[in-house]
């Protein structure tokens, strides 16, 4: 057996081992899907979808040069000294795959994971503290010195809403949230709901006497990191 079809088959097989140990997470639509992109080739690259991305790194899977949650991390790092600092995650998905790997960077300090989503299993601790319900514009963000978010789709407007109403930094790295579907939407595609986000962050910040800042990491997503660092 040629030796990428052999990883491929291993890769299969633990994954199908691990899907089905976490069944309760995902509709029978999802796991189909997942399996059936397992063996696309297009996914022997960067561009990883949501639950296929996080999946990986769960399980190891993921390899550290196309490894989104590292490259999100670094760019935020070489920004903000997240030490001693608390940050609420929007949008952790099921594994909450960055907020694990943030705490692992941080010496000190609280990461809150907002994700109605989360995997049962995994624990709150006194570093991690696990929200299994929507971050939304009511939440309380007091004790809170970065909101950051990966792709959270919706998650990205009462995130940004809440960074810009309570003046603190923020680092969103925007994806294909909109259109949402929705009967009351009104974006035309994408790039309009994207080009909203924007515009809505640069006047924010300018009330503040501050600017965004727009970020694209090519390799990993054709869509911007925007910022208040």
């Amino acid at each position: 057996m040629d030796n990428s079809v052999h990883s491929v088959f291993i890769m299969y097989s633990k994954i199908s081992e691990f899907l089905n140990k976490k069944k309760d997470l995902y509709s029978d639509f999802e796991i189909s899907y997942i399996k059936s992109a397992m063996l696309d080739e297009c996914y022997s690259g960067y561009f990883y979808e949501e639950g296929i991305r996080e999946l990986f790194d769960e399980v190891g899977f993921l390899p550290d040069d196309e490894n989104i949650y590292i490259a999100f991390i670094d760019y935020i790092k070489n920004k903000y000294d997240i030490n001693n600092k608390n940050i609420i995650e929007v949008g952790g998905g099921i594994f909450a795959r960055l907020s694990r790997r943030l705490t692992l960077e941080q010496k000190n300090g609280i990461i809150t994971v907002y994700d109605p989503r989360l995997d049962p299993e995994i624990e709150s601790s006194d570093r991690l503290v696990l929200k299994r319900e929507k971050f939304t514009n009511k939440t309380d963000i007091c004790n809170t010195d970065l909101l950051v978010g990966l792709m959270p789709c919706q998650g990205a407007e009462p995130l940004l809403e809440q960074a810009l109403t309570h003046d603190r930094d923020f680092v969103l790295w925007l994806c294909e949230g909109g259109p949402h579907g929705d009967c009351f939407d009104y974006f035309e595609d994408d790039y309009e709901w994207i080009d909203s986000m924007v515009y809505e962050a640069k006047r924010g910040l300018a009330d503040k006497n501050k600017k965004l800042k727009i970020k694209k990491l090519e390799e990993f997503s054709p869509y911007p990191i925007i910022s208040s660092i």
